[in-house]
């Protein structure tokens, strides 16, 4: 592979019973990291976005949702990338 991916998405990036990793663990050489919240009891969505590209992370109006939206400039568009998890009683 050339080139690197310009956005990497995980979701469930914390463990379901213990959570001790700092955001300096979670860091990728040349990707800024985006997250929905590493302190709450979520189980944490992370997005990496290439430092070369232009982004920033939008919040959503509605609290219940466990999601990370960037947006992304590209040349003469913005592009939105949301990553969400559902979990058991949302499906």
């Amino acid at each position: 592979m050339d080139k690197k991916p310009g956005i990497i998405a995980i979701t469930d990036v914390k463990h379901k019973n213990k959570w001790n990793t700092t955001v300096s663990e979670l860091t990728l050489p040349g990707y800024i990291l985006y997250t929905n919240d590493l302190n709450s009891t979520s189980r944490c969505i992370a997005m990496y976005v290439d430092r070369e590209l232009k982004s920033k992370q939008l919040y959503s109006r509605i609290d219940t949702l466990e999601n990370v939206i960037i947006e992304i400039e590209l040349n003469i568009m913005l592009v939105c990338v949301n990553t969400w998890i559902l979990t058991g009683n949302s499906a």
